[in-house]
């Protein structure tokens, strides 16, 4: 890439685009297309070579035009630079080509890409690490060969999502520096935001029924450059929709929960016409299983165990810090899961407060029962979290309540003598769910009483008497009174929710 002279104004200079084999991974309807992460890095070498102290880690006002093909056996690409300064030191960069129409003379300038770089616009807030390592809800977490075979049909080097998990609220992808095929810019390696693109693009079929394409953002911030071969946590957070558009912020930590990369305000769009459709297998039902927990209660969030990295110890207070300082992994895990629940609906209850450090929230009362402090110093809540091999779910209410969520084995069909008394055991084993489900509705409503009591669980079990069980609600006594509690059922595991 050859050096310009200083700009003065408006300037344009020829550039050459090697095609190295990797960029033909790239696809769009089978075709090899330039990535808008590669055309970033392309403008932003040709912008620093000539604008020394240029900041090219600023990006802001990318649009991506129109598709740069790769023609087969094509090694290099003849293009142009044009760029533009402006009065604040900025450089606004064009990414061209010349095309030739038929067999005439005739050409014509064809605009595929163009960004501004060294922008001073102010960054706005950035979300505090809890809210980015939460992503509340029941996921759907396709597997990585079925994401780059119905998804995002892209070829072996841009496939580096390597786990993704996607919920109504975003989206939140391990995702991998790729390997050091591709030339080492000032923006650090292109796949960790390509493949957080994906994750976007996965959201998008599922819950916009598009397949989409990044077509602008409003402003990229490189704080430190990804590298290849290293795994990084991708954060997606849908910000709304503009017609057929869907926007979103993005932001990529390292493991250990260091803010690398962040883009906002990222358009992605249908640009095939609507000849290419989602799969039908990824379309969101529209369904809530949990809705008959929901109306029971304030609020409420889930989070899968499997979405949460090393990095969540750093959201810990400090007593959390403490409590789980002896823990094994898959213990710390369930407990980090549980933090993040309950610090979700704290900062929701607090008129979703986005300042307050996650370290300042703490969620454990000193006898280890959870609490949801108001950062806005409202009046608290009653609070209740649990967790499974597979969930975190924590709710809030303005009564005492207790919630349970329980992987549905035969398990419970174990030592009923210790937890159910005997009309209980009469009860279950005749009951037309069948006594494994009827049984474990017994053992999560007890588990539920124990935490909307605050009574040891030996004594809710004591002091508690199921009265009727159905498949959404149990009646339950205790210490004579009788209340009601709600069940939902999905993906084999149960919730159960009871206020007093």
């Amino acid at each position: 890439m050859e050096d310009l002279s200083e700009i003065t104004g408006p300037v344009r200079a020829p550039i050459t685009i090697r095609i190295h084999d990797y960029l033909r991974d790239h696809l769009f309807r089978d075709s090899a297309v330039f990535p808008a992460v590669e055309a970033m890095s392309v403008l932003a070498a040709s912008a620093s070579s000539r604008h020394t102290g240029l900041d090219v880690r600023r990006i802001g006002n990318a649009r991506f035009l129109r598709f740069l093909d790769l023609p087969p056996g094509v090694t290099s690409l003849e293009a142009a630079f044009e760029a533009v300064s402006g009065t604040d030191g900025s450089v606004t960069a064009s990414l061209l080509t010349v095309k030739k129409s038929g067999k005439t003379t005739i050409t014509r300038k064809l605009e595929h890409a163009f960004c501004t770089f060294g922008v001073s616009a102010e960054l706005p807030p950035t979300p505090p690490l809890d809210a980015s390592l939460a992503l509340d809800g029941i996921c759907v977490s396709p597997e990585h060969e079925r994401i780059y075979r119905d998804l995002v049909p892209f070829g072996p080097a841009f496939q580096n999502i390597r786990s993704l998990h996607v919920t109504r609220s975003g989206a939140l992808a391990m995702v991998s520096g790729g390997a050091p095929v591709a030339h080492d810019g000032p923006l650090g390696s292109p796949f960790p935001l390509d493949a957080s693109f994906h994750a976007a693009c996965v959201w998008g079929q599922r819950f916009g029924g598009i397949v989409g394409f990044p077509v602008e953002f409003g402003l990229r911030i490189i704080h430190n450059r990804t590298q290849p071969g290293t795994d990084y946590i991708a954060r997606i957070f849908p910000t709304g929709t503009d017609k057929e558009t869907l926007l979103f912020d993005i932001f990529i930590y390292n493991e250990d929960g260091l803010l690398h990369e962040e883009v906002r305000g990222l358009a992605m769009r249908d640009v095939s016409g609507k000849t290419i459709l989602p799969p039908v297998w990824i379309a969101d039902s529209g369904e809530d299983p949990l809705e008959p927990i929901r109306r029971q209660c304030a609020d409420l969030c889930v989070i899968e165990l499997g979405t949460v990295s090393g990095a969540c110890e750093k959201i810990l207070s400090g007593p959390e810090l403490e409590r789980s300082a002896s823990m094994r992994e898959k213990r710390m895990r369930s407990f980090c899961s549980a933090r993040l629940a309950l610090k979700t609906l704290s900062r929701r209850a607090s008129k979703n407060d986005m300042k307050t450090l996650p370290a300042q929230i703490n969620t454990m009362a000193p006898d280890g029962r959870p609490l949801c402090p108001r950062t806005d110093g409202g009046a608290e809540l009653f609070c209740t979290a649990s967790h499974d091999s597979r969930f975190a779910i924590a709710a809030l209410s303005d009564r005492p309540v207790g919630i349970d969520v329980e992987e549905i084995t035969e398990r419970v069909l174990k030592g009923q003598e210790h937890y159910m008394q005997n009309q209980e055991i009469a009860l279950v084993r005749g009951h037309p769910l069948g006594e494994m489900k009827a049984s474990i509705r017994v053992w999560s409503v007890k588990e539920a009483v124990s935490k909307a009591s605050g009574l040891h669980i030996v004594e809710a079990w004591r002091r508690s008497s199921v009265q009727e069980i159905k498949s959404d609600a149990t009646v339950i006594a205790l210490d004579g009174t009788p209340y009601h509690a709600a069940h939902a059922v999905f993906d084999g595991h149960i919730v159960t929710i009871i206020s007093l």
